[in-house]
Protein backbone atom coordinates (compact mmCIF):
# COMPACT_ATOMS: atom_id res chain seq x y z
CA UNK A 1 0.00 0.00 0.00
CA UNK A 2 3.05 2.00 0.50
CA UNK A 3 4.24 1.84 -3.22
CA UNK A 4 0.72 2.52 -4.13
CA UNK A 5 0.53 6.00 -1.80
CA UNK A 6 3.58 7.11 -2.49
CA UNK A 7 4.81 6.17 -6.36
CA UNK A 8 3.29 9.37 -7.69
CA UNK A 9 5.50 11.67 -5.50
CA UNK A 10 8.43 14.01 -6.98
CA UNK A 11 11.63 15.52 -5.48
CA UNK A 12 12.30 12.20 -3.08
CA UNK A 13 15.10 10.69 -1.50
CA UNK A 14 13.89 6.90 -1.40
CA UNK A 15 14.80 3.87 -0.37
CA UNK A 16 14.66 0.33 -2.30
CA UNK A 17 15.41 -3.22 -0.36
CA UNK A 18 16.42 -6.21 -2.17
CA UNK A 19 14.56 -9.53 -0.30
CA UNK A 20 17.11 -11.34 -1.80
CA UNK A 21 20.10 -10.19 -0.86
CA UNK A 22 18.62 -8.19 2.35
CA UNK A 23 20.80 -5.24 0.88
CA UNK A 24 19.21 -1.22 0.39
CA UNK A 25 19.72 0.82 -2.25
CA UNK A 26 19.04 4.65 -1.97
CA UNK A 27 18.32 6.98 -4.59
CA UNK A 28 16.92 10.35 -5.06
CA UNK A 29 14.67 11.56 -8.13
CA UNK A 30 13.39 14.50 -9.39
CA UNK A 31 10.48 12.75 -11.57
CA UNK A 32 7.57 10.82 -10.31
CA UNK A 33 9.35 7.80 -8.57
CA UNK A 34 7.22 5.23 -9.96
CA UNK A 35 8.73 6.45 -13.35
CA UNK A 36 12.44 6.62 -12.22
CA UNK A 37 11.98 3.11 -10.79
CA UNK A 38 10.59 2.07 -14.45
CA UNK A 39 13.99 3.55 -15.70
CA UNK A 40 16.06 1.47 -13.23
CA UNK A 41 14.04 -1.87 -14.34
CA UNK A 42 14.75 -1.59 -17.95
CA UNK A 43 18.48 -0.58 -17.32
CA UNK A 44 18.73 -4.12 -14.99
CA UNK A 45 17.16 -5.88 -18.04
CA UNK A 46 19.03 -4.16 -21.12
CA UNK A 47 22.47 -5.48 -19.23
CA UNK A 48 21.18 -8.67 -19.93
CA UNK A 49 21.10 -7.62 -23.80
CA UNK A 50 23.70 -5.39 -24.30
CA UNK A 51 26.10 -6.45 -21.31
CA UNK A 52 26.80 -2.71 -20.70
CA UNK A 53 26.61 -1.72 -16.76
CA UNK A 54 24.73 1.62 -15.90
CA UNK A 55 24.60 2.47 -11.95
CA UNK A 56 24.62 0.65 -8.75
CA UNK A 57 21.42 -0.20 -8.78
CA UNK A 58 20.98 -2.61 -12.30
CA UNK A 59 24.26 -4.00 -11.10
CA UNK A 60 23.59 -5.22 -7.83
CA UNK A 61 19.65 -6.53 -9.30
CA UNK A 62 21.46 -8.16 -12.50
CA UNK A 63 23.80 -10.51 -9.86
CA UNK A 64 20.16 -11.80 -8.68
CA UNK A 65 19.15 -13.31 -11.71
CA UNK A 66 20.72 -16.23 -13.72
CA UNK A 67 18.38 -14.47 -17.25
CA UNK A 68 16.81 -11.73 -18.37
CA UNK A 69 13.96 -11.07 -15.67
CA UNK A 70 10.72 -9.21 -16.42
CA UNK A 71 9.27 -6.72 -14.93
CA UNK A 72 6.96 -8.43 -12.23
CA UNK A 73 9.61 -10.61 -11.06
CA UNK A 74 11.92 -7.20 -10.25
CA UNK A 75 8.35 -5.87 -8.79
CA UNK A 76 8.53 -8.84 -6.38
CA UNK A 77 12.33 -8.58 -5.11
CA UNK A 78 11.73 -5.07 -4.07
CA UNK A 79 10.45 -3.02 -0.86
CA UNK A 80 10.03 0.85 -1.53
CA UNK A 81 9.97 3.64 1.38
CA UNK A 82 10.57 7.53 0.86
CA UNK A 83 12.55 8.87 3.50
CA UNK A 84 12.56 12.65 2.65
CA UNK A 85 10.23 14.73 -0.23
CA UNK A 86 11.24 18.48 -0.55
CA UNK A 87 9.28 21.15 -2.36
CA UNK A 88 9.57 21.39 -5.82
CA UNK A 89 10.07 24.97 -6.49
CA UNK A 90 12.78 26.01 -3.94
CA UNK A 91 14.86 23.07 -5.13
CA UNK A 92 14.91 23.74 -8.14
CA UNK A 93 16.63 27.13 -7.64
CA UNK A 94 19.76 25.14 -6.14
CA UNK A 95 19.67 22.44 -9.63
CA UNK A 96 23.08 22.52 -11.03
CA UNK A 97 25.39 23.94 -8.41
CA UNK A 98 27.76 22.56 -5.37
CA UNK A 99 24.84 22.79 -2.68
CA UNK A 100 21.71 21.13 -4.49
CA UNK A 101 19.56 20.54 -2.00
CA UNK A 102 18.27 17.09 -3.33
CA UNK A 103 21.99 15.28 -3.86
CA UNK A 104 22.87 16.79 -0.10
CA UNK A 105 19.99 14.92 1.10
CA UNK A 106 20.93 11.56 -0.15
CA UNK A 107 24.40 11.98 0.52
CA UNK A 108 23.44 12.16 3.75
CA UNK A 109 21.29 9.40 4.23
CA UNK A 110 23.73 7.50 1.99
CA UNK A 111 26.60 8.37 4.75
CA UNK A 112 24.20 7.57 8.05
CA UNK A 113 23.47 4.08 6.29
CA UNK A 114 26.82 3.02 5.52
CA UNK A 115 28.11 4.57 9.00
CA UNK A 116 25.22 1.83 10.42
CA UNK A 117 25.19 -0.77 8.26
CA UNK A 118 28.15 -1.08 6.03
CA UNK A 119 27.38 -4.11 4.27
CA UNK A 120 23.90 -3.78 3.39
CA UNK A 121 24.00 -0.96 1.49
CA UNK A 122 24.20 -1.33 -2.12
CA UNK A 123 25.34 2.12 -3.18
CA UNK A 124 28.69 3.16 -4.56
CA UNK A 125 31.17 6.09 -3.62
CA UNK A 126 30.54 7.92 -6.46
CA UNK A 127 27.45 8.29 -5.93
CA UNK A 128 28.70 10.67 -2.70
CA UNK A 129 31.52 12.33 -4.28
CA UNK A 130 29.61 12.85 -7.66
CA UNK A 131 28.72 16.06 -8.79
CA UNK A 132 25.24 17.40 -9.74
CA UNK A 133 22.91 16.32 -12.36
CA UNK A 134 19.95 17.43 -11.86
CA UNK A 135 18.78 20.21 -14.84
CA UNK A 136 15.88 22.56 -13.88
CA UNK A 137 12.45 21.07 -15.24
CA UNK A 138 9.08 23.02 -15.18
CA UNK A 139 6.58 20.03 -12.90
CA UNK A 140 3.05 20.51 -14.06
CA UNK A 141 0.01 19.35 -11.97
CA UNK A 142 -3.20 19.81 -13.84
CA UNK A 143 -5.30 17.92 -12.73
CA UNK A 144 -6.04 15.09 -10.07
CA UNK A 145 -6.42 11.77 -11.01
CA UNK A 146 -7.89 9.22 -8.97
CA UNK A 147 -5.46 6.13 -10.03
CA UNK A 148 -2.01 7.05 -9.61
CA UNK A 149 -0.87 3.75 -11.72
CA UNK A 150 -2.79 5.39 -14.78
CA UNK A 151 -2.05 9.40 -14.78
CA UNK A 152 -3.75 10.96 -17.62
CA UNK A 153 -1.83 11.97 -20.92
CA UNK A 154 -1.41 15.55 -22.01
CA UNK A 155 -1.42 16.05 -25.20
CA UNK A 156 0.98 18.55 -26.61
CA UNK A 157 -0.36 20.77 -29.59
CA UNK A 158 2.69 20.76 -32.10
CA UNK A 159 2.22 24.59 -33.76
CA UNK A 160 2.98 24.34 -38.09
CA UNK A 161 6.14 24.87 -39.59
CA UNK A 162 6.08 26.93 -42.44
CA UNK A 163 9.08 27.65 -44.73
CA UNK A 164 10.05 31.30 -44.02
CA UNK A 165 9.41 33.59 -47.11
CA UNK A 166 12.11 35.43 -48.51
CA UNK A 167 11.99 39.05 -49.02
CA UNK A 168 11.33 40.17 -52.20
CA UNK A 169 12.77 44.16 -52.79
CA UNK A 170 11.64 46.62 -55.37
CA UNK A 171 14.55 47.03 -58.47
CA UNK A 172 15.13 49.38 -60.47
CA UNK A 173 14.49 47.70 -63.67
CA UNK A 174 10.56 47.77 -62.82
CA UNK A 175 10.33 51.53 -63.52
CA UNK A 176 10.23 52.69 -67.34
CA UNK A 177 10.57 56.20 -69.14
CA UNK A 178 9.30 56.73 -72.52
CA UNK A 179 8.80 60.02 -74.05
CA UNK A 180 7.08 62.78 -72.07
CA UNK A 181 4.71 60.38 -70.28
CA UNK A 182 6.67 59.23 -67.36
CA UNK A 183 4.82 55.41 -66.10
CA UNK A 184 5.73 52.96 -63.39
CA UNK A 185 4.77 49.32 -63.87
CA UNK A 186 2.01 48.42 -61.77
CA UNK A 187 3.45 46.43 -58.58
CA UNK A 188 1.44 43.32 -58.15
CA UNK A 189 3.02 41.08 -60.07
CA UNK A 190 6.15 41.74 -58.19
CA UNK A 191 4.63 41.60 -54.90
CA UNK A 192 1.83 39.11 -55.41
CA UNK A 193 2.98 37.24 -51.83
CA UNK A 194 3.44 40.01 -49.38
CA UNK A 195 0.57 40.15 -47.40
CA UNK A 196 -1.71 43.22 -47.70
CA UNK A 197 -0.32 45.67 -45.31
CA UNK A 198 2.87 45.94 -47.14
CA UNK A 199 1.66 45.87 -50.32
CA UNK A 200 -0.53 48.85 -49.46
CA UNK A 201 2.33 50.75 -48.00
CA UNK A 202 4.39 49.96 -51.17
CA UNK A 203 1.51 51.02 -53.36
CA UNK A 204 1.69 54.48 -51.63
CA UNK A 205 5.58 54.83 -52.28
CA UNK A 206 5.06 54.11 -55.79
CA UNK A 207 1.98 56.60 -56.13
CA UNK A 208 4.02 59.39 -54.65
CA UNK A 209 6.99 58.28 -56.65
CA UNK A 210 4.89 58.57 -59.90
CA UNK A 211 3.60 61.90 -58.91
CA UNK A 212 6.91 63.49 -57.98
CA UNK A 213 9.11 61.98 -61.03
CA UNK A 214 8.20 64.26 -63.60
CA UNK A 215 8.49 67.10 -61.26
CA UNK A 216 12.24 66.08 -60.75
CA UNK A 217 13.05 65.24 -64.14
CA UNK A 218 11.66 68.63 -65.40
CA UNK A 219 14.14 69.99 -62.95
CA UNK A 220 16.78 68.27 -64.22
CA UNK A 221 16.55 69.37 -67.51
CA UNK A 222 16.27 73.06 -66.45
CA UNK A 223 19.84 72.72 -64.52
CA UNK A 224 21.17 70.93 -67.40
CA UNK A 225 20.28 73.03 -69.72
CA UNK A 226 21.92 76.38 -67.31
Amino acid sequence: MTWVRDCGKCMTVHGVKCKVAGKKHIGQTQQQKKKRTQQHNNETRRMFRDGESHDSYSKHFFKQFDHEPSLKQLRKITEHETTWQGNPISIMKTFGTLHCTLCMKERCEITKAKLEKNNQIANSCNEIHGACRHKPRFHRFACKCSSADEPPKVKRVNMPSGKKKGKKRFSTDSVETTGSNHSILSPSDSFSACSTRKRNRRKKFFDSCQKNLPIRLEKFHVCQFD
